[in-house]
């Protein structure tokens, strides 16, 4: 269906309602399920019905999915529909991350609810898209929701380190799923996925803090 006769003004009667069932409701669960090219359809459907809401609806909805992220009530795909709702890809400008001073208030608020979620342990698994400039981890969404920098980091230990000697270098081409390591920044965690592509090596680890994260290896 394309964009064009989604975009209806004004919508219908309870087509807001059911709009914003559709974009909070715990049934997108199995999504998980289906195959990534499927899933891929599934966004770009979600990304339409988000563009027929104003903002003013999409804020109303922000503010339902925030309340249940702060509950902890809150599945994996519903934390990921209000950081897709809330943190849209910028198509002009820098493609950073973003800093606290970017937010507005309810973007804030999202942010300091998604660190509550994942302290909690949530985990997001959400692949950090540059567009949206949001975090992949707790301790850059702590720093997102607070500005207050992390800890410094021990130079002297190398990047990718063994579980039982962290200052022992861990080549990361082997890395295999479900190999325990230690990273310099992020501290220790569990290897989940591996991808390996024209000599392109990334994982993604579960650490034992800041949740799931994708690390570009050489």
């Amino acid at each position: 269906m394309g964009s064009d006769r989604l975009k209806l003004r004004p919508l219908p009667p309870g087509a807001r309602e059911a709009i914003g069932e559709t974009l909070s409701g715990k049934e997108s669960e199995d999504f998980r399920k289906l195959p990534w090219d499927a899933t891929n359809s599934t966004d770009n459907y979600e990304a339409e019905l988000r563009s027929c809401l104003s903002k003013h609806d999409r804020n109303t909805l922000a503010e339902s999915l925030i309340a249940r992220v702060e509950a902890g009530s809150a599945r994996e795909t519903q934390a990921e529909k209000l950081v897709k709702l809330l943190f849209p890809p910028r198509r002009k400008g820098p493609s950073g991350r973003l800093t606290t001073q970017d937010l507005s208030p309810i973007q804030a608020r999202a942010a300091s609810a998604m660190v509550r979620w994942m302290e909690g342990g949530g985990r997001p698994w959400i692949l950090f898209e540059p567009a949206r400039g949001v975090p992949d981890n707790l301790r850059e969404w702590r720093t997102l929701a607070t500005g207050r920098e992390p800890p410094p980091i021990d130079m002297s230990l190398p990047m990718f380190g063994h579980a039982e000697d962290p200052k022992k270098p861990l080549r990361p081409n082997r890395l295999k799923v479900g190999q325990r390591m230690h990273h310099r920044q992020l501290g220790y965690g569990v290897v989940v996925r591996i991808t390996r592509e024209k000599g392109k090596t990334e994982v993604c680890v579960d650490f034992d803090e800041d949740g799931p994260s994708w690390l570009a290896c050489r």
